[in-house]
């Protein structure tokens, strides 16, 4: 009898708990994730194969990590690096950890921006969208 009871008793505290929780909403989409989405639309455009070992997050982690790095060495060149070329760079990053591993292709990041803050850019980075 007292079993009854008790597995009544959870069950009710259980009903209870659960009715207090707040439905799950919905996030309304931002613009940021318009533009991650398009982003990463964008290099699954370049024939790239390597970008669907990446996770969306480690895209955009990878990304910021871009922007944030080569834009310090700008500052020092006294130059701008566009978001596009920022794309560009990513895409070889990408590609070169699918080539190999993801340490390698963070180790080539730290090249190619030793290679910048040296050289400045790369006479073949016009960005990943190009002119017609």
């Amino acid at each position: 009898m007292w079993v009854i009871f008790f597995i009544l008793f959870v069950i009710f505290c259980v009903f209870m708990i659960y009715s207090q929780m707040p439905d799950a909403v919905k996030k309304e989409r931002t613009l940021y994730d318009e533009l991650v989405d398009a982003n990463i639309e964008l290099l699954k455009s370049t024939k790239n194969p390597y970008v669907g070992m990446f996770a969306k997050e480690e895209i955009i982690n990878l990304l910021k990590t871009i922007s944030d790095e080569f834009d310090k060495v700008a500052v020092e060149r006294n130059e701008v690096v566009s978001g596009n070329q920022k794309l560009f760079i990513l895409n070889e990053i990408i590609f070169a950890s699918g080539m190999k591993n993801k340490e390698f292709g963070i180790e080539h990041l730290h090249y190619e921006l030793e290679r910048y803050r040296k050289y400045g850019m790369r006479e073949d980075n016009q960005g990943l969208i190009r002119g017609n």
